[in-house]
Formats: structure tokens, sequence, C-alpha cells
């Protein structure tokens, strides 16, 4: 424990918040020199991630200590991928590996094993990163999720994130929008549309099509809760 003592307090704060996993140039920015990071690493009181990169630990890295580690490898304005962006705003059920990173066009981050990196386009998304790791908005994930989904988990996708408050049609219409390409737009109209009709499943979504609105039928009462009742009713 001795060896931990050396270190600022504000240090041990950022390892913390970081997931465990700290930069050379935010370790030097506390005073820290390059041979006490190199004792520590020798010691077996840190690990080594990648070049400059370390956790303040011996033990594996946790997939968001990893997470942090790419962020903190592709510098300023790097953020986490459509994948691991989806996974951290509950869209996503599995952590995905190796993780994805964007960086912007220009910058170099060839590190391989438990990162993907890939340069951003200007103007491909928004360039507002939101949380910590930076990650991608809930708007862009989903856009970008949703390019290479097939129709399928496409509906299960933008539903998922409808009904779990994560965002509402309207901001994903706007965000959609905001691209000057989208292959998928008036598919993902169409089905925006149908969520905020209230249609919850690929299933409901065709009787919507095929049914509901070529025989010129009334709306189905969607989702309606019942007094008393732990669940929701579907079309009635």
């Amino acid at each position: 424990m001795r060896a931990h003592q050396e270190f600022p307090a504000a240090l041990t704060e950022l390892a913390k918040a970081q997931a465990g996993v700290v930069s050379r140039e935010q370790v030097r920015l506390f005073g820290v020199t390059d041979a006490a990071v190199e004792r520590m690493l020798r010691e077996g009181w840190w690990r080594h991630l990648a070049r400059g990169i370390y956790q303040t630990a011996p033990t594996d890295p946790t997939w968001n200590g990893l997470a942090w580690a790419g962020v903190l490898i592709g510098g300023d304005r790097a953020r986490l991928g459509p994948e691991a962006s989806g996974f951290l705003h509950n869209l996503v059920d599995e952590a995905p590996r190796p993780i994805d990173v964007l960086v912007p066009v220009g910058c170099s981050a060839r590190v391989g094993g438990d990162w993907r990196f890939s340069r951003e386009r200007p103007g491909a998304r928004s360039a507002r990163s939101v949380n910590d790791p930076a990650r991608l908005t809930v708007e862009d994930t989903v856009l970008d999720l949703s390019a290479i989904a097939s129709e399928g988990d496409l509906v299960g996708l933008l539903t998922a994130a409808v009904q779990r408050r994560k965002t509402t049609p309207r901001r994903l219409l706007t965000a959609m929008n905001e691209r000057s390409r989208y292959k998928d737009r008036e598919l993902v109209t169409d089905i925006l549309g149908d969520v905020a009709a209230g249609a919850e499943s690929p299933l409901e979504m065709r009787y919507l099509h095929d049914v509901e609105r070529p025989h010129g039928l009334p709306c189905g009462d969607r989702q309606r809760s019942r007094r008393g009742l732990p669940y929701w009713t579907d079309v009635g």
C-alpha cells in the first residue's frame, strides 16, 4: 500500500472515475514522474494496457476500463462507436469485443487487440458526445446501428429506443434529417411513424400496414393499461 500513497489523491479520484484507467499525459499533469510509473509497473501495482495507457490495479481490466482505454488511446475528440455506445445506452445486450472507437480524420490510432478504431468523417453525425467515457448520442447510436440491421432488427431497435424512453420518434427523425447520407431514410421514417402510433412489434406493424390502414379500420387502442393489472393490453 505504501506505493499508492506516493500519488496525489486527485489522481486516485481520476482513476476511479475512469474505471481504474489513466494515461501517461494525465499522470504527468499531477506531477508523477515516468520513473515512478515504471516502478509501479515493474513491481506489479499497475498494469500496462497500451502505449501510454495504464490500469492502476494488477487485475484484468473490466469492459468499462477497456472502453476508457480506447477513448484515451484515441486522444482528443475520440469517442466510442455505435456498438459500444449502444451497449452503454442499454440498446445492445452484449458488450462488443473488440470495442469500437471513433477518431477524427487525420488522427492515428492503429492499436488492435481489444479495440477497433475507425476514422470519423466530419458531419457524418452530430459532433456532440455524451457521458463518460465519451460516446455517441442515443439518436446517432440508433441511426448508426439501424444502418447495419435487418428490417426485423431495425423495428426492434427503433421501438426499444422509444419504449425505454431513451429518445423519441421526433428526435430520431430530426437527427436523421440532419444527415446528408442515410440509405434507409424512407423505411425508418415509416417505422417511426408506426412507433409514434403505438406499434411495438413487427406483428403490430404488419397489422397496421396490411389490415388496419388498407381496410380503413379505426385505429386500435394500443398499449393500454387496465386498472389493477400489472401489464399493458395490446391492440383492442
